[in-house]
């Protein structure tokens, strides 16, 4: 028996492969964003916030550990009911900075942005923002940095477990991992 053509199948697969090359230019996220919720801008603002929480020094602070990529991972899954928090408390932090500085917060110097982050834990930073709303945005995106620094790797942040070498405790291993590899993890350091 052969196959005989269908030009209505045809059809439909070019118009299947049309629609899915459009797909991408129509998609509702921000596509200039390299995060799964946060804006670009979020994301900047909420590294500088990051990094003044854990800066670098011997070792890289927070930006370098990914601690944005924790949290924006964990805003897209389980972290979901903190969402508004986030973004009203960066959107606030952000207003804040212009108000006063002329700049966003990731544009101002370290001096600067180690002061609005004081008056924001006070709850002493002004504006519409309401001073328990402030308290609880400084305190929630603390414990998301520790968590993402000294957490373990594979939920986003902690990159090269750097954590855990500032600590200068070893890995700890990851379910799952052959007895081979969890051996090694284990080996000490001058034995052959």
């Amino acid at each position: 028996m052969s196959k005989t053509w269908n030009p209505r199948r045809r059809r439909f697969l070019e118009s299947v492969a049309g629609a899915a090359a459009v797909l991408p230019a129509v998609s509702c996220s921000d596509s200039h964003s390299p995060w799964r919720w946060l804006t670009a801008a979020e994301g900047e603002t909420l590294a500088a916030l990051c990094e003044c929480l854990i800066p670098s020094d011997e070792y890289p602070g927070a930006r370098w550990a990914g601690s944005v990529r924790f949290i924006d991972l964990q805003l897209s899954g389980h972290y979901r009911k903190h969402r508004a928090v986030y973004r009203e408390g960066i959107g606030a932090l952000d207003k804040r900075s212009q108000e006063k500085y002329g700049r966003t917060f990731a544009a101002l110097d370290a001096p600067a942005q180690v002061e609005s982050l004081k008056a924001v834990e006070k709850g002493t930073a002004g504006g519409v923002w309401k001073p328990a709303e402030q308290r609880q945005f400084f305190t929630l995106v603390l414990t998301h940095t520790m968590q993402s620094f000294y957490g373990d790797p594979r939920h986003g942040g902690n990159r090269e477990q750097i954590g855990y070498r500032m600590l200068g405790i070893s890995a700890t291993p990851v379910r799952g991992r052959s007895k081979h590899d969890v051996q090694q993890l284990r080996k000490p350091e001058n034995s052959v």
